[in-house]
C-alpha cells in the first residue's frame, strides 16, 4: 500500500488541496436497504441520486432541499439496459419502477429534466434529462449569481435535477460528444464552480479519460 502510495505521490495525481471531494459512497452506504439502484438497469435511481445529491450540498455549503418539497412520480414496469441485453428471466420477471421527483417550492428552470414518452412502456434512463447532449445550458429563476458547469456521462443525468435549484445557470458537458475545451468555457464563464460526475466503470476506460483528457 505504501510503495502504491509513494507512486501516486511522485506522478502527481493527488488531487490539489484547491479541488473538494465529495463522499458520496458513505452517503449512499446508509441507505443500501433502499431502492438506490435499479435491478435491470446499471445506472441509480433518483433516490440514489438524491443521497449523492446530500452529500454535494455538505461539501459546497448548501441547505439541501429535502424530498419532502418535490412531487414523486412513478413508471412502472421498466427493464433497463441489463435486463434488454440478458434476456434472462431471473432479471425480466422482475421489472423496476422509475420514479421522478418534480420540485414544488416555486424554482422555476428554462429547461424540462423529464422527458416522459406518451407510450410508457417505452420509457427508460433517457426520462432523466432527455439523455445525453455534448452539451446543455439553462438557466433557472434563483438569482443568485452562481454557475456550475458539471463534466459527466449518463449517471449525472438523475442527479442534474437536485443540484440545479442551487444556481442560476448550469452547463452540462458530455465529453463524449462535446468537441470544444472546457478550459476556455470555464474562462468564458468566469471560473463557475465545475462538478465532475461519472460512472465509476467508466473512469477506468482508457478511451474515456482521454476524452475528458482531451476536453481539457
Amino acid at each position: 500500500m505504501q510503495m502504491l502510495k509513494d507512486r501516486i505521490m511522485r506522478e502527481g495525481r493527488v488531487l490539489p488541496g484547491s479541488i473538494i471531494k465529495v463522499d458520496a459512497y458513505n452517503r449512499i452506504a446508509g441507505h443500501t436497504d433502499e431502492y438506490i439502484y435499479f435491478r435491470t438497469d446499471h445506472h441509480w435511481t433518483a433516490l440514489g441520486a438524491y443521497y449523492a445529491y446530500l452529500a454535494f450540498a455538505e461539501a459546497a455549503g448548501f441547505v439541501p432541499i429535502t424530498i419532502d418539497n418535490y412531487i414523486e412520480h412513478s413508471i412502472m414496469d421498466f427493464i433497463g439496459s441489463l435486463g434488454r441485453g440478458m434476456q434472462q428471466r431471473t432479471v425480466t420477471d422482475y421489472p423496476d419502477t422509475i420514479y421522478y421527483y418534480e420540485l414544488n417550492n416555486g424554482i422555476t428552470f428554462s429547461r424540462k429534466f423529464f422527458r416522459i414518452p406518451e407510450d410508457l412502456s417505452k420509457a427508460n434512463y433517457r426520462i432523466f434529462m432527455g439523455g445525453d447532449y455534448a452539451k446543455l445550458d439553462y438557466t433557472t429563476s434563483n438569482e443568485n449569481g452562481r454557475t456550475l458547469v458539471v463534466v459527466k456521462d449518463s449517471y449525472a443525468n438523475a442527479l442534474i435535477p437536485w443540484i440545479s435549484p442551487h444556481y442560476q445557470r448550469i452547463v452540462v458537458i458530455d465529453p463524449r460528444q462535446y468537441e470544444g475545451s472546457v478550459t476556455q468555457l470555464l474562462k468564458e464563464l468566469k471560473q463557475p464552480d465545475i462538478l465532475f460526475v461519472n460512472y465509476t466503470a467508466a473512469t477506468g476506460m482508457a478511451d474515456f479519460v482521454e476524452m475528458i483528457r482531451g476536453r481539457i
